[in-house]
Parts: C-alpha cells; structure tokens; sequence
C-alpha cells in the first residue's frame, strides 16, 4: 500500500486485506462461489505498507510493529524527494542512506520483511548487502525500456 505514514493507516491496510473475523476484506457471493475456504486464502495474503515519506519514516518503528503487516517497501525516490534529498542521489546521500537503514533496522527488529526498489542490478545488490530482503531491481517500464533498447541495439548492428 502506498504512502503509509502511520500505524493506523498500516493497520487498515491489513484489515483491507484480511477476511473476517481478521480484517474486513469482503468475500462476497462471487468469491464464495469458487470453493476456497477464506481460512486457506488467508494464509496465502501478504500485505507491505510502502514507506515514502518523511512522516512515514518518522513512524516506521511503529508501522513494522502493526500486528499482521508482512512487512515494508521503501520507495526511495519519493522518500528522497520528501526529505530534501537530490533525486538522483536517492540511494547515495547520506541522509537517504540513513533514512533507508533506519526502515531497513526497523523491519528487521519487527521481525517483518524489508523491501526497496533498486532500479537497476547494481543498486540492488548494495541494498541486498545492507540486510534487504525483497528488492525490485525494475519497474515493468523500465525493464520493457531495457529490453526494447538492447533489441535495437541487436537490430542495428552495435552489439
């Protein structure tokens, strides 16, 4: 879930994502109708609170702390841009870097997942040696880009 920036909003995230007597996600005639017991279903659900914000990462001790949540995804670059931090220095600058450790150590004393966008392969290897768990090393976008360049590339001859 985006922009969480307290534990009551995390908490609404899990209850959005949970069926009764857990939470208040609807099941629904539909769903019913599939088979699936909701207990079953369940297990399978898990649920992020993204941390991008100067007042999430205020909170974030206490976010990692809501019952249920699986864990955090830091959006570095929106995290960045709210603590005044250059854009393209979003995973370099010390503040940044702090402010990423910091969510990193509080997933970690939860005992929940700690996740962050990389962007590219070697970003995310220097996240994942800094204790990060689940790391995206594209967005869609990106990866099509990459992909549709390197084809281009091939097709010209300057590979």
């Amino acid at each position: 879930v985006a922009m969480v920036d307290t534990p009551e909003q995390a908490a609404a995230a899990v209850a959005a994502a949970r069926y009764a007597p857990a939470g208040v996600r609807s099941y629904g005639p539909l769903r019913a109708s599939i088979g699936r017991d909701p207990a079953e279903l369940q297990s399978r659900v898990s649920t992020f609170a993204m941390i991008e914000t100067a007042a999430g990462l205020a909170a974030v001790e206490e976010i990692c702390s809501v019952p249920g949540l699986s864990g955090i995804y830091v959006g570095p670059a929106d995290l960045a841009i709210s603590l005044g931090v250059e854009l393209a220095k979003a995973t370099t600058d010390p503040r940044a870097l702090d402010a990423i450790g910091r969510a990193r150590q509080a997933a970690s004393a939860a005992g929940v997942v700690a996740g962050i966008h990389a962007g590219n392969g070697a970003t995310g290897k220097e996240l994942a040696a800094l204790g990060f768990q689940m790391i995206t090393l594209a967005a869609e976008s990106q990866a099509l880009q990459r992909g549709a360049a390197a084809h281009l590339d091939d097709a010209a001859g300057s590979r």
